[in-house]
């Protein structure tokens, strides 16, 4: 038995709420998430990797269509939540986009560096709470945040 089916076999028991769906993806999914435009774009177009029904919670998750970006907004916690709403209104905040993926060669890098586990055959597509765009004085930058 593998490692990988052994850890699917205990959080089946231990947390039926995780679906396969997600905490296990392969390149066919990745491959459909890029075709369907996840992560990509900007204000109004942008669609977060990770949305609050790709996966089952026992916790608190929050959608929210706000003004600064004209979009459906996937939160993962009261915490994302709060933080949100203190984006949502800083006047130097352009753009917000939740979910965001980091790319996946360097959290590879960046796991393997760590000694961190791979818990699945495909490597798994990382993702920032949030990658701001934000205007400080003429400059526009973009920032994650976690």
């Amino acid at each position: 038995m593998s490692l990988t089916s052994i850890i699917r076999d205990k959080n089946s028991l231990l947390c039926p709420w995780l679906h396969e769906r997600w905490y296990y993806p392969n390149e066919e999914k990745i491959a459909r998430y890029l075709k369907e435009g996840r992560g990509q774009g900007e204000l109004s177009n942008y669609k977060p990797w990770i949305n609050i029904q790709d996966f089952g919670s026992s916790g608190r998750v929050h959608r929210l269509n706000v003004w600064k970006t004209n979009r459906i907004h996937h939160l993962l916690s009261d915490l994302e939540r709060n933080y949100f709403y203190a984006l949502e209104w800083a006047d130097e905040v352009i753009d917000i986009q939740d979910q965001y993926p980091l790319d996946r060669h360097l959290s590879t890098v960046i796991a393997e560096e760590k000694a961190a586990d791979q818990v699945t055959e495909t490597p798994l597509v990382m993702t920032t709470d949030f990658l701001i765009t934000v205007r400080k004085n003429k400059e526009i930058i973009k920032e994650a945040s976690n």
